[in-house]
């Protein structure tokens, strides 16, 4: 596939903007493929997003939340998409099955949208998408809810393995970033602690910054713990004697 410099360009000032990089596949760019499908869908035909969706990682079991008040019935294409496919109309039903799923598709009203998505968290994190059947919705600025991917029910089989695909990519990049910054926010304490256990061995023993710190070091060397873990013991201690 031939990306002229334009197309270069776009994808570039795409990527950046969802801090993304390109994905190179059997030597093919997953976004170059997108950007030409979009600006050029006559040259991308049927055969060539299914060879794409058979080379990268889709969710092999979905659940399927269709509350049974739904007039409007989930595509068959969405069968056809995924290896197994359970349905579930309550959150009973749902808890039954969650535990064997990869992804979750939420085919609920846009009212509903935010309270299954807490319901589903609840009992398991999961790529969640949205099976978006109404027009309404789509004129909203703000939903006040962001899944990790947006499925409709004119997609064909091989649109759906793209859109799950990409969905699933969402996921993992939140994943990480949570995970970033949980790491981050436990080093800003600990760093905290340790400052706060410092100024007190200097008041203490009369000793420099530098020789606080290393005397944590040693200690939490010594009693095999982490360094932040001594030095919240020392500030609590001395709070509870010092008042």
């Amino acid at each position: 596939m031939s990306i002229n410099l334009t197309q270069n360009r776009l994808i570039r000032s795409f990527t950046r903007s969802l801090h993304r990089e390109t994905i190179w596949i059997s030597t093919k760019p997953v976004i170059g493929v997108i950007f030409d499908y979009i600006f050029s869908p006559n040259r991308l035909n049927e055969w060539r997003l299914r060879h794409l969706c058979e080379v990268i990682v889709i969710p092999k079991t979905l659940l399927l939340i269709e509350p049974g008040s739904r007039t409007i019935l989930s595509p068959p294409q969405l069968q056809q998409s995924c290896h197994k496919l359970y349905r579930a109309a309550t959150s009973s039903e749902a808890q039954h099955h969650i535990h064997i799923a990869d992804a979750v598709v939420l085919h609920v009203p846009h009212a509903q949208l935010i309270d299954w998505q807490t319901t589903i968290t609840s009992m398991r994190r999961l790529p969640t998408y949205w099976l978006c059947s109404e027009d309404v919705a789509l004129k909203q600025s703000d939903w006040g809810y962001a899944p990790d991917g947006v499925l409709f029910p004119s997609m064909t089989v091989s649109e759906l393995k793209l859109a799950l695909q990409w969905g699933l990519r969402t996921f993992q990049q939140r994943k990480h970033w949570a995970e970033e910054r949980e790491q981050l926010l436990m080093r800003l304490e600990e760093r905290k602690w340790i400052d706060q256990a410092k100024a007190v061995l200097c008041e203490v023993k009369g000793i420099t910054e530098a020789e606080a710190y290393d005397f944590l070091r040693k200690q939490a060397m010594n009693e095999r713990k982490r360094i932040g873990d001594i030095a919240a013991s020392i500030v609590k201690v001395y709070q509870l004697i010092h008042g």
